[in-house]
């Protein structure tokens, strides 16, 4: 990841090594709940709208899964998406590979979503991925991250995205096009950790 400096990346490390090695941790979620601890809220999808929020890990991990969470449950027939995008540096995900979509996945019940990857993937030590998540319509609520205001960064691409995918809902676009800065629809996703490693 080249938006963090060296001794961004050091204090970070010293950070999540206080909280009782949340690093090892086998549910890892985006930078905003890891480093900061924000609580959570819910959001109303949109249809055909993909959510995203980065992802940021101090180690090397080997990542099985994808989770989040409908809050609100749409009708019977109804579906959302749970994805993973390369991060191309400079916190953004524009233009990254889309490393995984779960397909569709049933939203018509509430409660936490799961999504194994067909492949494991590997993220190496100091990079990053952004958790992506879309809705099919604006019945479904799903749970986000609070983000206080007087986050100084609080403007940068990297906390918050999202793009409206053409065509309404269905796979995620690959790569991942243009998206606007939108820190108030921080998917509260996390990936299962199946191994860690320095």
């Amino acid at each position: 990841m080249t938006g963090l400096g060296s001794d961004d990346v050091i204090k970070l490390r010293k950070l999540l090594q206080r909280t009782s090695g949340s690093q090892y941790r086998k549910y890892y979620s985006s930078d905003l709940v890891n480093l900061f601890g924000f609580t959570s809220l819910t959001q109303a999808g949109t249809a055909g709208r993909v959510f995203i929020t980065l992802c940021t890990f101090l180690q090397k991990a080997t990542i099985s899964a994808i989770t989040g969470e409908v809050t609100t449950s749409g009708g019977v027939g109804t579906f959302l998406r749970l994805g993973i995008y390369e991060d191309q540096g400079g916190r953004t995900p524009v233009d990254g590979d889309l490393l995984f979509d779960s397909g569709n996945i049933a939203a018509d019940a509430t409660g936490v979503k799961t999504a194994t990857l067909t492949t494991p993937l590997v993220v190496e030590k100091y990079r990053s991925i952004f958790l992506a998540l879309e809705t099919e319509d604006a019945v479904v609520v799903f749970r986000r991250v609070s983000l206080p205001v007087v986050l100084p960064n609080a403007t940068e691409v990297g906390w918050g995205c999202r793009y409206d995918r053409g065509g309404g809902f269905g796979a995620f676009t690959n790569p991942c096009p243009a998206v606007t800065q939108d820190n108030n629809i921080n998917p509260w996703s996390f990936v299962i950790v199946e191994a860690w490693d320095e």
